[in-house]
């Protein structure tokens, strides 16, 4: 119904990215298996390819959703370093502000240049957010590999 709106082709990428991903997303708990760890030989290629289409045609649409963004600085991190993901993170506002994805890549991202003081708190605050339980289990376990009292 929306074809030429940038978030809901963002939207649609990340859930076909993510189906794609389903296989190897979980281990055999149901515990979160980061994308870092993640088997790529149970990846979906079809539904990658297709997820890549819908992503390109997106962008070439001029108006990136937040979903694009929040997944390009993602992808610019894993590229460029943690600080540039950052950097594209603060400049996401809108329907992301305040979502747990974004407090979760923020996390990762400022674990990655060593802030496991702001790390944490980002960690905890993703974890207060989702409401799905695999999720939560990683999230605080994250928290707990910082080591870091919560502050105040």
């Amino acid at each position: 119904m929306l074809p030429d709106d940038g978030e809901v082709g963002g939207l649609l990428a990340l859930m076909l990215l993510t189906d794609a991903r389903r296989p190897a997303r979980t281990g055999p708990e149901g515990e979160l298996i980061p994308l870092t760890e993640q088997d790529r030989t149970l990846w979906n290629s079809d539904l990658i390819a297709e997820g890549q289409r819908v992503v390109m045609d997106a962008v070439a649409g001029g108006a990136v959703g937040q979903y694009v963004r929040l997944n390009r600085a993602v992808a610019a991190a894993m590229v460029h370093g943690p600080a540039t993901g950052l950097a594209m993170l603060e400049e996401l506002d809108g329907p992301l502000r305040g979502h747990y994805r974004l407090d979760a890549v923020g996390a990762h991202l400022l674990d990655m240049v060593g802030d496991t003081r702001s790390a944490a708190a980002h960690y905890r605050a993703a974890a207060r957010r989702t409401t799905n339980v695999p999720e939560y289990q990683y999230l605080a376990a994250q928290v707990a590999r910082l080591g870091v009292a919560e502050s105040g």
